[in-house]
C-alpha cells in the first residue's frame, strides 16, 4: 500500500512539473548551460507516422520542464557527492578548477596540415605557426588522481614537423616554401603557477595571452614591452564561463577579466558579414551577457581589422580562433594593422585578401583543439 502511495505521489508531481512547464512562458536560451533550448516540434501525420515527433517532443518537455535550471545544478551536485569528478569531458580538477578534455580527430588534423602545407607553397609574404596549448594539458598537475589526458605538448611538436617536413620537400622543388613554427607550449608552461587560463572558462586571461604574445614577439625580432608596462583594467569579477555552464556547482569562484590596455590611437573595424561596422577593443557592454570573454572584440566575427598608425609599418593577417581575442591588443605595438580571419565564418581566397589589403604576414594561431577540428581552414588556405 505505502509503495502504491509513493509511486502515486511521483505521477502526481512529474506530471504536474510537466503541466507548468507546459504553462509558463517558454524560454529559447539557457544562459545557465550556455545552449539554445530545443523548439516545440511541428506535428503533421507524417511525424507522428515515423516517431519522429514523440521524439522531439520528449527533448522539447526536457529542456522546458519547470524549474530545469534547478534540478540540473541539483543533479551535478549529487554526481560530484557521489565521487565522481569527471562531468561528460570536463574534468572538476584542484582549486575549483574545470578542465576540458582534448578530443583528437586525427583525420581532419592529416587534412590542415596538408592544407597548410600547399598554402606555404603558395604564399607570397611569412607565414608563422603557432599552436595553443589546453589548460588541461598545462594544468595537467591538477587533474583527479589517474585522469587520462592528451600529451598536447608531444601532438604540436608532431604538427610542427610534419609541416616542417612538408616544406622542405617543397624547397627541393623551388626556392621561397616555410612556415615559421612558433613554440608557446613552452613559454606556458613556464608560467602554470600563474593565472593564466581561467577557471571556469577554456580561454586563456589576458595574462596567458600577454606570455604568448611575447613568445611570438620576440619569434619574430619584436621585442615586448613587460606586462608591468600596460595598465591593468579589472573588467568583471564575476565571470562564470563555458564550463561552468557544463559543470555548475555553486562553490566555484567566479573568474576575474583583466585587460592590459595598450597605447595609441587605436581604431577597430568589423565585418559581421554582411556589412562593415566600427568596433573596439574592449566591447564592455558584453559584461552583461553569460558569455562576458565576448568583451574582447565583441566575439566571434569573419574579419576584425585594428589599425594603429602609430605602431610600425606593417601589416599582419591572422587566421585565428577566439583566444586571438584577447591576445590582438598586445599586436597593436608592432603592427600598423591586424587584419584577423576566422576560418570558421570566413569563407572566401586568403591569398587574394593579402593582395587587395598589401598584407606583409600571416600568422596561423589557434588552440590545437580548433585547429583538431577545423572544417574551414582548407577552404581559407586554399
Amino acid at each position: 500500500m505505502q509503495k502504491k502511495i509513493i509511486i502515486g505521489i511521483l505521477i502526481i508531481w512529474i506530471f504536474g512539473m510537466s503541466l507548468i512547464g507546459l504553462l509558463m512562458p517558454k524560454r529559447t536560451f539557457s544562459e545557465m548551460e550556455n545552449r539554445y533550448l530545443a523548439e516545440l516540434p511541428a506535428i503533421s501525420f507524417s511525424s507522428i507516422a515515423d516517431g519522429s515527433f514523440e521524439e522531439k517532443f520528449e527533448v522539447w518537455l526536457n529542456d522546458h520542464f519547470a524549474m530545469r535550471d534547478y534540478f540540473v545544478r541539483l543533479s551535478k551536485i549529487k554526481t560530484y557527492a557521489l565521487g565522481v569528478r569527471e562531468f561528460g569531458d570536463v574534468y572538476y580538477a584542484e582549486d575549483d578548477t574545470l578542465l576540458r578534455k582534448l578530443s583528437v580527430n586525427r583525420e581532419r588534423l592529416d587534412k590542415n596540415n596538408a592544407a597548410l602545407i600547399q598554402y606555404a607553397d603558395a604564399a607570397e609574404v611569412p607565414v608563422d605557426f603557432a599552436l595553443i596549448p589546453g589548460a588541461v594539458d598545462i594544468w595537467s598537475a591538477k587533474l583527479p588522481s589517474a585522469a587520462p589526458h592528451v600529451d598536447q605538448k608531444a601532438m604540436i611538436q608532431d604538427v610542427y614537423q610534419t609541416v616542417r617536413q612538408g616544406t622542405e620537400a617543397l624547397q627541393k622543388q623551388q626556392e621561397e616554401c616555410y612556415v615559421n613554427c612558433i613554440d608557446l607550449y613552452d613559454t606556458l608552461a613556464a608560467h602554470d603557477e600563474e593565472y593564466i587560463f581561467y577557471h571556469t572558462d577554456h580561454h586563456w586571461t589576458s595574462l596567458g595571452a600577454y606570455y604568448a604574445y611575447s613568445a611570438y614577439a620576440e619569434a619574430i625580432g619584436c621585442p615586448a614591452s613587460a606586462v608591468t608596462e600596460y595598465p591593468d583594467r579589472l573588467l568583471s569579477g564575476n565571470f562564470k564561463g563555458t564550463l561552468y555552464s557544463d559543470v555548475p556547482l555553486p562553490w566555484i569562484r567566479p573568474d576575474e577579466i583583466h585587460a592590459y590596455v595598450p597605447e595609441g590611437n587605436i581604431g577597430v573595424t568589423v565585418f559581421d558579414g554582411s556589412k562593415y561596422k566600427e568596433g573596439r577593443l574592449y566591447a564592455e557592454e558584453h559584461l552583461q551577457e553569460k558569455n562576458q570573454y565576448t568583451v574582447f572584440l565583441g566575439g566571434n566575427q569573419p574579419i576584425v581589422v585594428i589599425q594603429n598608425p602609430e605602431a610600425g609599418q606593417e601589416k599582419l593577417l591572422i587566421v585565428r580562433d577566439s583566444y586571438m581575442d584577447s591576445m590582438a591588443p598586445f599586436l597593436t605595438a608592432d603592427f600598423s594593422e591586424l587584419h584577423l580571419i576566422d576560418p570558421r565564418y570566413y569563407k572566401q581566397s586568403l591569398n587574394q585578401y593579402i593582395k587587395e589589403h598589401d598584407i606583409d604576414r600571416v600568422l596561423i594561431c589557434m588552440s590545437l583543439s580548433s585547429y583538431m577540428e577545423s572544417t574551414g581552414l582548407p577552404a581559407v588556405l586554399r
